[in-house]
């Protein structure tokens, strides 16, 4: 099988957290978020690299408060992987494509992960390693659960199906070359995403859904940082 590098895309501020520090900082369990999520891609078999995209001017905290961290946590264990840094853009699409800039091997594939997700499961991170090599993209999701209103002016004027409606999550899984040739289509047409599926989408290459769960949930408010830590102590603590 290829070998994958994972990008942990880190390089916002949290404004909708409103904290002092950017959310992917705050702590589960004496721990930053940012560490667990980087752990579990760094215990992952098939993980051969992990690049950061992380704020800039961060590098100290950054490598004192996660790097050493998991160094230590894991000293018994025989585990040697290499971790990059690289700067955030202005926007996330833009925090992804410097770090596909700094992989100079085209027969990779790529992850790329939200760093405020820490609960992805290992089955999950390697199904869709396994099935972008089959397809070329992936990306983990679930089905829409709730009953989805399109409206404008907080007036409905459309119910949509929700048969066929997925909620997508990362980690996204994407052939190297298909995924930096979709940013650079997105580039030099000025259009911006809201994931990278969505820029492959465009150049008429099909995604693949892995079947996620409930739990991988994205930290961005403060409720969820209280749901979060409520999971860790139930779930995670021996994990993680």
């Amino acid at each position: 099988m290829k070998s994958a590098i994972a990008i942990i895309v880190a390089a916002g501020k949290g404004s909708r957290m409103q904290e002092s520090i950017p959310k992917q900082y705050l702590e589960i369990h004496n721990k930053p978020i940012l560490y667990h999520t980087i752990l579990k891609f760094y215990l992952n078999p098939l993980i051969s690299k992990i690049i950061a995209v992380i704020p800039s001017n961060d590098d100290k905290y950054y490598i004192n408060n996660i790097i050493s961290s998991i160094y230590k946590s894991l000293n018994n264990k025989k585990i040697l992987k290499k971790i990059e840094i690289v700067k955030g853009g202005s926007t996330r699409q833009n925090s992804v494509f410097n770090a596909l800039k700094k992989i100079n091997n085209t027969q990779n594939i790529v992850l790329i992960h939200d760093g405020v997700r820490p609960f992805v499961k290992q089955i999950h991170i390697t199904k869709c390693i396994q099935t972008a090599v089959k397809y070329k993209a992936s990306i983990l999701a679930i089905p829409a659960s709730d009953t989805i209103k399109k409206a404008e002016q907080n007036e409905i004027f459309e119910t949509l199906d929700r048969t066929n409606l997925w909620l997508a999550q990362t980690p996204q899984a994407f052939d190297y070359s298909l995924i930096l040739n979709a940013h650079k289509n997105a580039q030099d047409k000025g259009f911006d995403a809201t994931d990278d599926s969505m820029l492959v989408e465009k150049i008429g290459q099909r995604v693949h859904i892995v079947k996620g769960d409930n739990l991988n949930i994205k930290i961005t408010t403060k409720e969820d940082l209280i749901i979060a830590k409520q999971l860790f102590s139930i779930f995670y603590q021996d994990d993680l």
